[in-house]
């Protein structure tokens, strides 16, 4: 939930994330070596026997778990506010859990933030809609090229003037404040693993809610803690949950403005 504490360590997951890089950037290396050495001794002998098809196998399987581990990599480390006020600056801090592995320190990528509705998120996740063909809303300085920090290989972005200058409204039926949205980042990576290879990156926040109108708050930050506690994104919102889930729910937001979390009494 964005503005609650962080249920995982972000420099945890990125040292995890990078061991399994460094483990698959070995086997690749090993396994175009175990090509230049086949390929050299089939040159020498005709006599053995052809593995030619167990290394490209295992090689390209080696590529599709790269690719899906850097397609899955990018993560929005920090996002201020869950609700989003019309022509009011916001900021992001994005990184990307692989580093600068696989020659990205090179070829660094940019990013782009674009607005999504509902909808739109759950066409992205259902694989119907490509990320950076989809949106409802400009972002101004919306486009912005990640960072590489040489003393600890990691790759981030962090953007202070972001701001909604405009946005169509998924349903006329909902009031502000009650319709799901979500800052929708996307980037393409082209690696040279085996070939180049184009690959997507995406990363979808938590749901907000937009406002026009400062008296709209109350409304917007109900919709915000209520889905972003009790769904994941794209998922239809529940409709009822127990006194118990809602209580410790609430606990934990009065905790994070007050510093303290509400008494059984409460």
């Amino acid at each position: 939930l964005v503005g609650f504490e962080a249920r995982v360590n972000i420099n945890d997951l990125e040292a995890k994330v990078k061991s399994h890089v460094v483990e698959l950037e070995t086997c690749l290396q090993q396994i175009r070596l175990a090509v230049r050495h086949y390929n050299t001794v089939k040159d020498i002998s005709s006599n053995i026997p052809d593995e030619s098809r167990t290394i490209i196998s295992l090689r390209d399987k080696v590529v599709t778990l790269i690719k899906e581990l850097v397609s899955n990599s990018l993560v929005i480390e920090e996002l201020p506010s869950a609700i989003l006020k019309k022509d009011t600056k916001f900021a992001a801090t994005l990184r990307l859990l692989v580093g600068g592995h696989f020659g990205i320190k090179m070829n660094l990528p940019e990013v782009t933030c674009t607005l999504v509705s509902f909808p739109q998120i759950q066409d992205i996740l259902s694989g119907e809609v490509a990320p950076n063909e989809t949106g409802c809303g400009d972002i101004l300085n919306g486009s912005n090229v990640m960072e590489h920090h040489p003393s600890t290989n990691s790759v981030k972005l962090f953007i202070k003037k972001l701001m909604l200058k405009k946005y169509t409204r998924a349903s006329s039926a909902d009031k502000a404040g009650e319709e799901r949205y979500g800052l929708c980042f996307t980037s393409t990576l082209s690696l040279h693993l085996v070939e180049e290879q184009s690959i997507t990156l995406c990363a979808i926040s938590p749901s907000l809610a937009l406002i026009v109108h400062t008296r709209q708050i109350a409304l917007a930050e109900a919709t915000v803690i209520w889905d972003n506690s009790f769904c994941r994104n794209g998922e239809k919102p529940v409709e009822e949950v127990t006194w118990g889930q809602l209580g410790t729910v609430l606990s934990a937001w009065f905790k994070m403005q007050t510093g303290r979390g509400l008494s059984d009494n409460n």
